[in-house]
């Protein structure tokens, strides 16, 4: 899905000449950095904190978190580490960008098919991914409220929902488009969550699991 904002006419510096003709991971980069670092240079600003535009790149993810959190039927885990979770996912947004970009200096001479494949699974899918179980690991995994099975699907699902929450407002306010937000509220924020509960299942095998075992 492409990131794009229309720039106020007359009014043009290095980031915002850059936000219309960039795509994936390094159109989500210049899209954040020129809305901090540049923010009057677009004429919808007034609008970006629009309650509908906010509220439909949020809700999603606050209705998917609540969710896990009522699963969790035995020992609800502590609001403050629910908190902190995620927190944590949406912090890691910022490495994420510098690695994609990083890494799509090598993937962007492919084209068609194949770089579209590269794209989704080593650009995004693998550098996500792999940051949310370094949060998962270094923040939640040896905490005493780590103590069943369950609450590494909680953990590992709510520190993906912090990731989709940055990551859904960037291109939901980015791009001033409700349809871009009713798209990715059935597709992208379930599918980040989905992909926390699998890594949260198996954090949760790894945690109580006899040492003599793997993952």
């Amino acid at each position: 899905m492409t990131s794009s904002t229309a720039v106020k006419p007359g009014k043009s510096n290095k980031f915002s000449n850059c936000i219309t003709c960039k795509t994936g991971s390094k159109g989500r980069f210049f899209l954040f950095a020129s809305m901090i670092i540049f923010p009057n240079d677009y004429y919808l600003y007034p609008k970006i904190l629009s309650m509908n535009l906010l509220l439909l790149a949020t809700a999603p993810v606050f209705l998917l978190a609540f969710y896990l959190y009522y699963r969790n039927k035995y020992e609800k885990e502590p609001i403050g580490m629910l908190i902190k979770a995620l927190i944590a996912g949406a912090f890691i947004v910022l490495p994420i960008l510098f690695v994609e970009i990083f890494i799509s200096k090598y993937v962007d001479k492919y084209s068609g098919s194949t770089g579209a494949f590269l794209d989704a699974f080593a650009v995004a899918g693998f550098t996500e991914e792999i940051f949310k179980w370094l949060a998962v690991y270094l923040l939640f995994f040896r905490s005493r409220h780590f103590n069943e099975r369950f609450d590494g699907i909680v953990y590992a699902g709510i520190v993906s929902l912090g990731f989709a929450l940055v990551e859904n407002i960037m291109y939901v306010v980015g791009n001033q488009s409700e349809s871009v937000g009713y798209m990715r509220a059935i597709t992208a924020v379930p599918a980040h969550m989905l992909f926390g509960v699998v890594m949260g299942y198996r954090f949760g095998l790894a945690n109580f699991l006899p040492a003599n075992k793997s993952w």
